[in-house]
This record gives structure tokens, sequence and C-alpha cells, in this order.
């Protein structure tokens, strides 16, 4: 893998990969995903719709350019999800190409997205205060949690049989959610605000990224001590991901339209 180190804040744990793009095709960049079969990453762009493909040379490309706005993305199989303004869009992870939308009619802003064990997605309603389960075989959903404000990040958390969902706002909360009947509990209320994305590493360990500090933090699985500031200096980290075969965390900037690649140190 070629890399260029940059400098930014970090921790000592941690090296922070700049992948040297000539050419630099991210547009309030919101989340990323690792795609195993073509050992690549994906991104997809807030800003004007497209998915960018990275490849470990740091090589932009255009993935797919269908829609006009995209947010949360994941891969299930050999499709690539991504919540968008349309609903749920799926695309075929070879070619690109968009194969449908799932429309969901009650959406007002549709976030983040994940997937459990069985396959089924998952995806935030951050303006409707919702959250809502897929089928995408049937290609059908169904309200899965309601009231629950400003539902934002999603991780499935298969350890423990449970969805995590951060919420936006001041003084965001990390909530579980039960797989079988949608129950809503509280973790704990965080005193960070604009909780963006979740992630998990290897050793079970919860990563969650803060808008207001421009942090990245660190949780043990079951929450019981105080969280690690992993990596600061961020803007706008999003939706964040972990490389559990490479041990790297990806955050995406939003605001300054770029992706920090932090190997992680065991």
């Amino acid at each position: 893998m070629k890399v260029k180190l940059r400098t930014i804040i970090f921790i000592l744990l941690f090296t922070v990969i700049n992948t040297g793009f000539s050419q630099n095709f991210f547009k309030n960049p919101e989340s990323v995903v690792f795609d195993k079969s073509g050992d690549r990453y994906l991104v997809s762009n807030k800003g004007n719709g497209n998915i960018i493909s990275v490849q470990k040379d740091g090589k932009q490309s255009v993935f797919n350019s269908d829609q006009s706005s995209i947010r949360g993305l994941t891969i299930v199989d050999n499709v690539l999800y991504a919540a968008c303004n349309m609903g749920v869009a799926g695309f075929n992870l070879k070619t690109g190409k968009r194969l449908f939308v799932i429309d969901i009619k009650e959406k007002k802003f549709l976030n983040d997205i994940t997937s459990d064990a069985e396959g089924n997605l998952y995806v935030s309603d951050t303006g409707g205060n919702r959250i809502y389960k897929i089928d995408p075989e049937k290609r059908n959903y169904k309200m899965f949690t309601e009231n629950i404000k400003g539902p934002n990040g999603l991780l499935f958390d298969e350890d423990k049989n449970r969805l995590l969902a951060c919420l936006w706002g001041a003084n965001g909360s990390i909530m579980s959610i039960d797989m079988n009947t949608g129950k809503a509990s509280l973790i704990l209320k965080t005193k960070f605000s604009g909780l963006d994305g979740l992630a998990k590493d290897r050793r079970g360990r919860i990563y969650l990224s803060s808008w207001g500090s421009g942090t990245v933090y660190r949780f043990s699985s079951n929450f019981k001590i105080p969280p690690e500031k992993i990596s600061k200096g961020h803007n706008g980290p999003a939706d964040i991901f972990f490389n559990k075969d490479e041990n790297v965390l990806a955050v995406p900037n939003f605001k300054a339209n770029m992706v920090d690649f932090i190997k992680v140190k065991e």
C-alpha cells in the first residue's frame, strides 16, 4: 500500500495515512465502506451524490453518479446499499450500476444504514425520528423504532445482538435497540455534540465521531470506562468505518472534502 504520512493531531497509537490524491473527487464525503472484492474503499458524497472509489494507492474514480445526494453506505454480498434522497438504492458492486431504489414514503431525512447477520437493512431517519427495517430481497420495509430523537449513526453489534444508534444534537446519546422488539434503551448520555458515526474494531471496542469536538472517541464494548480520544483535528467527522482486516479507521471529513485513513496499532 503506497502511503505518505500527513501531519495531523493524533494519538501515538496511530499513524495517519495520506493517500496523496492527484485529483480529489470528494464533495462533502459522508460515509465510507471497504469493498473486499475490489480491494478498495467506497466513499459517498452528500454534496453531489457521487460515490467515489479509492484504491490502495490513493487513485480516485467515480463509482456511480446517478444520485443528487447520498449519505450512509453498507455492503451486503455483491450489492452496495446507500441511503439517499430517493430512499435506499442498491448498486452492483462490480459495475457500479444502480439496480433499484426502495422508496420509503414516510422519509424525512434518511441518514445512515447498516445490516444485520441475516442481511436485513436498517436506515436512520434523522428528520423523522425513526429507524426503518428493510428486507432487500422483497424490497419492502417497516418501521423498526420510532420516537427516538435525531437518530444518526447506526451499527449492528453482532456480538451482543443489538443495534447501536448515536443521536444528533447537544449532549448526544448512544442507544441500544433490541433486535426482536425494536425497543430502544439508553446506554449513556455523552457530553459531546453532533454525534455522527459508529464503528467497531476486532477487539469489540466502539468508535464514535463528534462534529462538535472534531474528534473520534473509543469506548470499551460495555461502555463502562471513560472514552479515549483516538483522533482529533477533524472537520465534520461523519460516518466512520473500521476495516478490521487491516486495522484501519476511515474518517470522512465532511467539511474539508477529504478522508483520513488511520492505521490502528493494537
